[in-house]
């Protein structure tokens, strides 16, 4: 009979949702990575450990969860760009599954901003700054990019269905001028880190100016 050993260093055990996982790498999967858990619910939860870490000074850590981050934030916001024309799934219902699905990932974006602008603070280290900026100018590009398709939408057909929930969204563009003009006048920034602000501050004011001309009052163009 063989006997097999293992060191403890090469076992890592994690109860995910009652399915047992062993892990021979000298690390646990992580909770966020259960099935069940949907790309939004799993960016949550990367952005909360980002903020942990770079609260706790853990670069290393800091640096993995802000990457976890950008990957569930970019598999969100995929989903929600193939809900744009799609049928209702129920026949009988007359609710496309195109805007709740953009206006969660949009949202998702404006949380990932708020929550990442304020570890700019007094950060130094350019590994951890290079890290925050990817994942603001990541998030601002996506959001860009799913307000585009949503606007070249036409505004009597399609287009109709997301106008009363974008124009919702339309306060949280001042709060994000808000944060950065803030951010800039008052943090301490590196070099880095004043540029990627400066950056995003130019990019939300753009993004702004494009939301307001599409659901801020009056008509929308008809394409």
């Amino acid at each position: 009979m063989t006997t097999f050993t293992f060191s403890s260093r090469h076992l890592a055990v994690a109860l995910l949702g009652g399915v047992l996982t062993l892990g021979l790498g000298g690390q646990a999967a992580p909770a966020s990575a259960a099935p069940a858990a949907t790309p939004i619910t799993r960016a949550n939860d990367a952005l909360a450990e980002a903020q942990a870490e770079l609260k706790a000074r853990h670069p290393r850590r800091a640096i993995a969860a802000l990457e976890d981050l950008k990957l569930y934030v970019g598999r969100a916001h995929r989903q929600a760009v193939d809900q744009i024309g799609k049928p209702p799934a129920d026949p009988e219902s007359d609710d496309p599954p195109g805007p709740p699905a953009v206006l969660a990932v949009v949202k998702l974006e404006h949380r990932v901003l708020l929550g990442l602008v304020p570890t700019f603070d007094g950060r130094t280290r350019t590994d951890v700054v290079d890290a925050l900026r990817a994942v603001v100018r990541s998030s601002q590009h996506r959001r860009d990019v799913i307000l585009d398709q949503v606007i070249a939408l036409p505004a009597e057909g399609e287009g109709g269905d997301y106008a009363d929930g974008m124009a919702d969204t339309l306060s949280q563009y001042t709060q994000e001028v808000t944060l950065f003009t803030g951010a800039l006048a008052t943090y301490e920034l590196s070099d880095g880190g004043r540029t990627g602000l400066t950056n995003g501050l130019a990019r939300v004011l753009a993004t702004q100016a494009k939301a307001e001309a599409a659901w801020g009052g009056g008509e929308r163009r008809v394409h």
